[in-house]
């Protein structure tokens, strides 16, 4: 099979782990960069990259960043109305941009999650701050790597986050917290079969186990 990893940037750890073992499964395996691809639409919809069209490619796996979201969906969108297989569907990219889609989509799939408030505006805000217990979390719905999360201990506390938060146009959401000794568990779910995970573990002191923030990854 012919596959394209689409990335940013082909020296990421990454996309080079990727291409790596496509090679290794004996698959014809190929760099795409993103912002280099060109969309048509009407007539003949195509996408092109260095001159040739992505039809040629049996299956695209892309690596879309937080920096390529807007453009990430307009690909992801192309690539869907040319037929063309790839590893993630643009509704699927902004569902994973946003925390509070992300947990809707898990309650629709009948998943347990933390009670979760979107506050979009101060009286808003007021009156929901209520409903959950403290300390708490707020989170803004975009951040990634631990970035834009908060662990809140009063109602006061929270008022205040969240009033320089919507100063610069941030909607947030405030959720239960459930106190864990810094660990998670991530799992990789294909259909209803799980095929991967792996437990991050949390410097000391720290909550969030984030890679970014120093966490390690260990095997399950």
């Amino acid at each position: 099979m012919k596959i394209g990893v689409i990335s940013k940037k082909q020296a990421y750890w990454s996309t080079q782990a990727i291409l790596k073992s496509i090679r290794k499964h004996g698959h014809e395996g190929t760099f795409v960069k993103t912002d280099e691809v060109r969309l048509v639409v009407a007539g003949t919809d195509d996408a092109i990259y260095n001159g040739n069209s992505l039809r040629a490619y049996d299956v695209l796996i892309p690596r879309i960043g937080r920096s390529m979201t807007d453009f990430g969906k307009m690909l992801l969108r192309q690539l869907e109305l040319m037929g063309i297989r790839t590893t993630l569907a643009s509704d699927g990219l902004i569902t994973a941009r946003n925390k509070f889609l992300a947990l809707q989509s898990l309650r629709q799939a009948n998943i347990p999650i933390p009670r979760s408030i979107l506050l979009a505006s101060r009286p808003n805000f007021v009156e929901a701050a209520h409903l959950v217990r403290y300390p708490a979390i707020l989170k803004i719905l975009s951040g990634t790597q631990g970035i834009g999360v908060m662990r809140v201990k009063s109602l006061e506390e929270t008022a205040s986050i969240v009033d320089t938060l919507k100063f610069f146009g941030e909607v947030v959401c405030l959720q239960e917290y459930i106190p864990n000794p810094g660990v998670d568990i991530r799992v990789l779910v294909v259909g209803d079969r799980v095929v991967g995970s792996m437990k991050r573990v949390a410097q000391v002191n720290e909550w969030r186990a984030n890679i970014h923030l120093g966490a390690k990854g260990v095997a399950i």
